[in-house]
């Protein structure tokens, strides 16, 4: 920020108007038409890591243990990839930016302002699809921690009982320090 402020950091509208056509440039227009296809590669797999969340959350909810760790695998698997495509959307901004003129990185919001004007409406669409689901993961992922924080309470309490079981018959901890306070048996018929 510091030395976008040193460098005379012009905001983006300005920035194109002055410029003239840097935003209409085969090269901007190419390049931005390939961030778009990334942003829709992108909604994609977000659409499908919510299917994954949703998946999970179902079976932490249900009680079904046996496949949680199967479905939070394939959760980070798109996890991962949308990690790559993260980067690579970084990446494609911080090009279009150079091919701008940017000092720094523009938002997609931004973006969305100084992109070639067919290409607009496409992108303000898949970004504020991208937010809807960002939105839409967090609210999956707050119900999934209070699922299994009453699957976890539901454990302590069955847990509690078994000791509790265990302490009224004997056969808690304490009950089998004593048994080693016992006298050693003898098998050769002494007492």
């Amino acid at each position: 920020m510091f030395r976008s402020a040193i460098s005379g950091f012009r905001s983006p509208v300005r920035a194109v108007a002055s410029d003239g056509d840097a935003a209409g440039s085969g090269e901007v227009r190419e390049r931005v038409s390939a961030l778009v296809r990334l942003l829709g590669e992108e909604r994609r797999l977000l659409e499908r890591l919510v299917q994954k969340l949703v998946s999970c959350t179902l079976l932490v909810e249900s009680g079904q243990s046996r496949w949680v760790a199967p479905a939070s695998a394939e959760v980070h698997d798109v996890e991962d990839d949308l990690g790559a495509l993260e980067t690579a959307r970084a990446m494609m901004i911080a090009d279009i930016c150079d091919l701008l003129g940017f000092a720094n990185d523009l938002t997609l919001s931004q973006l969305s302002e100084v992109a070639p004007p067919e290409l607009r409406p496409a992108l303000e669409e898949r970004r504020q699809s991208l937010v809807g689901y960002t939105e839409e993961i967090a609210r999956i992922r707050n119900r999934g921690a209070r699922a299994a924080e009453a699957q976890l309470s539901i454990l302590s309490d069955r847990f509690d009982g078994i000791d509790r079981a265990a302490d009224a018959s004997g056969y808690s901890p304490a009950g089998y320090e004593s048994l080693s306070l016992a006298p050693p048996i003898r098998f050769d018929g002494s007492a």
